[in-house]
């Protein structure tokens, strides 16, 4: 074999074609290391934000969703026991309450996300791997507390009147076509004018006569229904702005209850109104109200019950 500047040649380039291998193997293993660093940080930049943008985002629509369902769900639920209540008053059956005392709703919301990635020979995991996937959940998980009512708080309530702070506010500020209504519902006797079981027909039609002034005189601005000036607790009802063609409707309002005044020659009269049954020198209004429990038993009476099959 001959040795000389050709073969010298060949075996130069030989080595720099093995150095420029192993460099090509080096920036190879340097840039894999680098992909795999920034999948990492990518994956865990991810798993560090879909919390707290889900949280972000979740959070008021959980609220705004949820508190109307659980709104529309709780007075749903009372009105059907409001209605049991009634049926079971009808039918003489024992009664029990539950409110609701507390409703925790528990949210939670939790986030994964997961990246393969193959070493090796590529025939060993080809169509195998999934490069990255990513997965949430949320769940409601509500906590509501049942407290049975209390006897004697639910008795006080059941047989104690309805007061003339509430009567006023209902007449003064209730729906306009429900006034009628309020007042046959709430009201048992005004001045001796009774509208009960026990009242006489003539004692019924002059009350509902009553009834249906006021009403009307609420309708067209006549009538108001406020606390007096500088005393608490202490109401009137004042009839002012009618017009001369219903002084005589005011006349006949005062005549059926037995009051005083002159609508033709006063434009304001003030009644003052009381709580009870009218005593002698009395010159007003003196309401006596219905219960609670009055008020359901009368609805209760009213339910036609279906005949026995």
């Amino acid at each position: 074999m001959r040795i000389g500047p050709k073969s010298n040649i060949q075996a130069r380039l030989f080595q720099s074609i093995l150095r420029i291998e192993m460099i090509v193997d080096d920036f190879v293993a340097v840039l894999t290391r680098v992909l795999r660093l920034r999948t990492i940080v990518v994956l865990v930049g991810l798993c560090a934000w879909l919390p707290l943008g889900g949280c972000q985002i979740l959070g008021p629509a959980a609220l705004g969703t949820g508190r109307g369902a659980y709104n529309e769900v709780i007075a749903r639920t009372s009105s059907e026991q409001t209605l049991g209540l009634i049926v079971r008053l009808r039918y003489s059956d024992p009664i029990n309450l539950l409110a609701v005392s507390s409703v925790t709703a528990g949210l939670k919301f939790s986030t994964q996300a997961k990246g393969e990635a193959g070493f090796g020979s590529p025939a060993s995991y080809a169509g195998a791997l999934v490069p990255f996937s990513a997965g949430v959940t949320y769940e409601d998980s509500p906590l509501i507390s049942y407290t049975p009512v209390d006897a004697q708080a639910f008795l006080r309530e059941w047989l104690a009147p309805v007061t003339l702070e509430m009567l006023a506010l209902a007449m003064q500020g209730g729906p306009r076509q429900d006034v009628l209504m309020l007042l046959q519902v709430l009201v048992e006797r005004m001045n001796g004018l009774r509208s009960g079981a026990g009242a006489t027909v003539e004692e019924r039609t002059a009350f509902h006569r009553v009834a249906t002034l006021l009403a009307q005189f609420r309708d067209r601005g006549m009538a108001l229904w406020v606390q007096e000036s500088g005393a608490t607790g202490r109401y009137e009802l004042i009839l002012s702005h009618y017009s001369p063609g219903r002084i005589a409707e005011v006349e006949e309002l005062l005549r059926l209850l037995d009051l005083h005044g002159n609508p033709a020659q006063e434009s304001t009269i003030r009644i003052p109104v009381a709580l009870g049954v009218r005593d002698r020198n009395f010159d007003g209004l003196a309401v006596q109200t219905r219960s609670v429990g009055e008020i359901m038993v009368n609805v209760a009476a009213s339910i036609e019950v279906p005949a026995r099959s």
